[in-house]
């Protein structure tokens, strides 16, 4: 009786050699182990299973025909639930006596009490804050009092006169180079002016007469799929009697299947 390895090998080597498994056992007296007679056999159905359940989601399915019926505890779930007077507590309600002579525990009057602020800890300063008396005879420095004054952007002193140029600017001359530059720049030799849009033709492209090519361009392409008389499917005589080239019989051929792979997959 071969063992599992010996199997193994054996279809190790047919895949190897690529040949197709044999439809006949190697060992005839081969039996397989209870394991393998018990993994052999069909899936049971479990004996609670009802085939084809009646479902009122069906559309083929009449839902008043089918005689299924609820059962108490699913009766019982699907009522609304029922609100006590207890459950519906109003905004404002009195207090029992027992409560107003109720006395907590220490454990209650420890969790009452508001946290406790650290020994180093400062409060926020007061943005307000009054000034001593020292503070109010105190004179502050030249330096102090010229960084207090506001900045002084809009004033007139400080904007220039629009146009104005000084006089010695005036007399300036400028250089060589200064003088190049403010040239502005010229065209090309051979640039040619944007044409407008709408122009007057001459006379001899008036008088010229089209060749037959550009007569032949100028006409409309014809729509034959608009035509009632049009078949899309119909093959021209030209095309029925057209020889293929070498390479395109060459691309048609269907590509060559190699067995070896077959037999592997």
């Amino acid at each position: 009786m071969p063992n599992s390895s010996v199997l193994c090998r054996l279809r190790w080597f047919y895949c190897i050699e690529c040949k197709a498994w044999p439809e006949e056992p190697i060992d005839k007296n081969f039996e397989a182990s209870s394991r393998v007679k018990q993994l052999a056999e069909p899936k049971q159905t479990h004996p609670d299973f009802k085939p084809d359940r009646p479902s009122v989601y069906w559309p083929e399915k009449d839902p008043e025909s089918s005689q299924t019926e609820a059962s108490e505890r699913i009766k019982e779930l699907a009522k609304p639930k029922e609100r006590k007077d207890k459950d519906i507590r109003e905004p404002e309600w009195p207090v029992s006596e027992s409560a107003k002579s109720a006395k907590p525990s220490e454990r209650l009057d420890a969790l009452s009490k508001p946290k406790e602020y650290p020994a180093d800890y400062l409060m926020p300063k007061d943005t307000r804050e009054t000034a001593s008396a020292g503070g109010k005879e105190n004179k502050p420095s030249q330096r102090v009092t010229e960084l207090a004054k506001p900045k002084r952007v809009y004033e007139k002193d400080y904007e220039p006169e629009w146009g104005a140029v000084h006089p010695s600017a005036l007399k300036a001359t400028p250089t060589q180079r200064v003088e190049r530059l403010s040239q502005p720049k010229p065209l090309p030799q051979h640039y040619q002016m944007v044409r407008p849009a709408i122009w007057q033709p001459t006379e001899q492209a008036m008088k010229a007469t089209p060749t037959g090519r550009t007569e032949q361009l100028s006409k409309a392409k014809k729509r034959n799929a608009l035509d009632e008389d049009y078949d899309g499917y119909k093959v021209s005589s030209a095309a029925m009697n057209a020889k293929a080239t070498y390479r395109l019989v060459q691309l048609s051929t269907p590509k060559r299947v190699n067995k070896r792979k077959i037999a592997i997959r």
